[in-house]
């Protein structure tokens, strides 16, 4: 009985198989599907023919199978070939009925008319699969609904996943030009990669002694990218026979993006469109209705994840309404991302520690060292890092949180399986005190321009000096800049000013008012010359094709004061001093800023669909993004709930005795700082951070001498 039910299995899965290559075949290529069947369909004809032919009549016996092929090839090209077959002088009917039949089938195929019904049949089937109106069998995939700016990094990081990647993506419209768009990301980034594996090829290498083919064969070896299969389907995103149309009920996950708005082409219509987008997002309500209808079903797969996305706290409220009636946890997690908040953080985070930049961009990647999280069984988190330091040295423990799925370990690694491998040797402890009265220097931040994050910006500067304003004095303090509009729009931010008195001063200019901008700038950076910070905002609500021009004019008049300061020699004036942080919308525009030579160039929505992405493979890991990113607010007490990312300066984390430079392998120092850190504050090195902008992270060079001298900064995972 087992045997059976096991013979069953096997021949249902095969069927499956089948069913799932057809499927992906046919929404991808389906005039390769057509041209096979057509194929195979005259080599039925032929061979099948030949075989009828050999076994039917005595005379053919002994002859030669491909013979007879051949001839029944010919006399389908071309009737009067007939003769060859018909020459056996067979005295039954049987032989010239069945050359005609044969004759007659040949012609099917290959005369003017049965051609111009296979091209009216080839249109029909291509234009089916373009409506999606055929049915993809799959299941474990990935189906992202909607498509804006933040698609297209999803799209790029699928390629440096640990397995290739199946994706369906559906929209309402423009399906040819997101082919086209996906594309071109899939080979630039694919470029890219080649690009820097040949310049580490390079560096390896005696460039004089590289030929071109060596170089080639170590880009092959090495270039660690697997092609995503992705299907875009255009169609109604709300409609249920759309959804199961591209297996929602058997996906991994199903990302629910934020819908464009349209540009107007009347300046009041765009402004009124302008004004109800940010009121709430109701696309987004509907179409999540319809997912969690489908997905929180008993016949969809155990355990699906529904990533949203959401851009205000009306659609937050109504998503979280949702939740309660539709979420089952066996079946169903659905899991809303605050965009603007989470960015908010994120930049406000950058303003005050700028290296944080470079970092995140790596770990929130699969590219590199990432995070990643498994069952944490044991009891004492202190405990265990302690010990896991002192046997292992491919991984990083650096918390534990409990989780919607139980208690969670998570580590810093280059790959999974990594986390296992010990180590002979134990670490050396070196003798080091930390500074238990550290505190960050004063940082003075301009902010040039606004969007929608503007006000999450600012509460992410809030909730910094929460945890640290009692124990230092004035952290921060800001001027912002901005177009006359948006500052009337917000009261000058009044209400915030009153709330934050970091807020020193708001100072209205047009983008073209260069002068008023530049004796601004000028003015504030010389009242600061030890620590500025400057944050250029990308307006995301500015037409497609406006985006990122005010944040590059805005930065072409900061370096023209750079410029101006170091080419009049100004006195005490340090170029390194100034942090220039710019926010982009638009990748395509990175390049241009880089020219500049920022070394902070944020695309803001790649963080986003970096996380989304990772949430969507294992929801836990939003629960930890959420408490890295979380200053703890709770000022009265000593003890600190939430852990960050900081960026501390070496000769004020350690403590004054401390003698520079410290010279130890990555794992001695984490291990030694960890064990030199307070229980209540345990601190866990990252990296470093050079002054040059150079950055090592210990997970990746392991056993390396580093050299920390006290003007490197530390890259730090604690509480405080």
């Amino acid at each position: 009985m087992e045997e059976k039910k096991s013979k069953k299995e096997k021949i249902s899965k095969i069927k499956y198989n089948l069913q799932k290559l057809y499927t992906l075949t046919v929404a991808r290529k389906p005039e390769k599907v057509l041209i096979l069947g057509i194929i195979i369909l005259n080599f039925a004809l032929v061979f099948g023919s030949a075989a009828i032919l050999v076994a039917a009549l005595p005379q053919l016996k002994g002859e030669n199978f491909w013979k007879t092929a051949f001839n029944v090839f010919t006399m389908i090209l071309d009737a009067g070939c007939i003769s060859n077959i018909i020459e056996l002088k067979e005295d039954s009917a049987f032989l010239p009925i069945f050359c005609i039949i044969v004759i007659f089938l040949g012609t099917l195929i290959f005369t003017g008319a049965i051609i111009g019904y296979l091209s009216n049949l080839i249109s029909t089937f291509i234009n089916a699969a373009d409506r999606s109106e055929r049915k993809i069998i799959i299941s474990d995939h990935l189906v992202i609904i909607n498509w804006n700016n933040r698609a297209a990094e999803i799209i790029n990081e699928l390629l440096f996943s640990d397995e290739k990647k199946y994706a369906i993506i559906l929209v309402n419209q423009n399906k040819d030009k997101i082919d086209r768009e996906i594309k071109n990301i899939i080979a630039d980034a694919i470029e890219r990669e080649k690009r820097e594996l040949a310049k580490q090829a390079d560096e390896l290498i005696d460039a004089s002694k590289l030929r071109h083919s060596q170089k080639k064969k170590y880009i092959r070896a090495n270039l660690k990218i697997k092609k995503p299969v992705v299907i875009v389907r255009e169609g109604e995103v709300y409609s249920l026979k759309q959804l199961n149309d591209i297996s929602v009920s058997t996906a991994k996950s199903v990302i629910i993006l934020s819908k464009e708005r349209k540009n107007e082409l009347c300046k009041y219509n765009n402004i009124e469109a302008l004004n109800d987008f940010e009121k709430g997002n109701i696309d987004t309500v509907k179409t999540l209705v319809q997912i969690s209808h489908i997905t929180s079903s008993e016949e969809s797969a155990d355990k699906q994840k529904v990533v949203v996305e959401v851009e205000d706290e009306w659609t937050m409220s109504l998503v979280q309404k949702i939740i309660k009636h539709k979420e089952n946890r066996e079946k169903c997690n659905i899991i809303p991302i605050p965009v603007n908040r989470i960015l908010g953080q994120i930049l406000s985070q950058f303003s005050v520690m700028p290296e944080l930049n470079s970092v995140y961009s790596e770990l929130f990647s699969n590219k590199g060292s990432t995070f990643y999280s498994k069952k944490f069984e044991g009891e004492n988190e202190i405990e265990y890092i302690t010990e896991y330091l002192k046997h292992h040295d491919q991984a990083l423990p650096i918390t534990t949180m409990n989780t919607g799925d139980g208690n969670e370990l998570f580590y810093i690694a280059n790959d999974n399986e990594s986390f296992d491998e010990r180590c002979s040797d134990v670490p050396k402890l070196l003798d080091v005190k930390l500074n238990e009265n550290f505190c960050f220097d004063k940082k003075h931040i301009a902010i040039l321009g606004h969007n929608s994050k503007s006000v999450d910006i600012l509460e992410g500067f809030s909730a910094f000096l929460s945890e640290w304003g009692l124990k230092c004095d004035m952290l921060v303090d800001i001027i912002i800049i901005d177009d006359e509009e948006h500052l009337k729009k917000v009261d000058y931010y009044h209400d915030y000013r009153n709330r934050f008195d970091f807020i020193t001063d708001v100072v209205s200019a047009e983008v073209y008012e260069d002068e008023k901008i530049e004796e601004t700038l000028n003015s504030y950076i010389e009242s600061h010359p030890e620590d500025t910070s400057v944050l250029i905002l990308s307006d995301d609500y500015a037409p497609e094709e406006e985006r990122d021009s005010k944040a590059l004019t805005y930065l072409v008049y900061l370096q023209d004061i750079i410029y101006k300061r170091k080419n009049d020699k100004t006195v005490g004036f340090n170029p390194d001093s100034i942090d220039v942080v710019v926010e982009l919308i638009n990748p395509k525009n990175y390049y241009v800023v880089k020219s500049y030579s920022v070394d902070n160039v944020i695309i803001s929505n790649r963080y986003i669909s970096r996380m989304i992405l990772q949430i969507g493979e294992k929801e836990s890991i939003y629960e930890f993004y959420k408490d890295i990113l979380t200053y703890d607010t709770d000022i009265d007490k000593k003890s600190f709930k939430s852990k960050e990312m900081y960026i501390k300066k070496a000769s004020s984390f350690f403590d004054e005795s401390t003698q520079f430079p410290i010279s130890a392998t990555p794992r001695d120092l984490v291990s030694s700082i960890y064990f030199a850190s307070p229980d209540n504050n345990k601190s866990i090195a990252l990296g470093v951070a050079k002054n040059n902008s150079q950055k090592v992270l210990f997970s990746e060079s392991k056993n390396e001498i580093i050299e920390i001298n006290k003007d490197d900064n530390l890259i730090l995972f604690s509480p405080h």
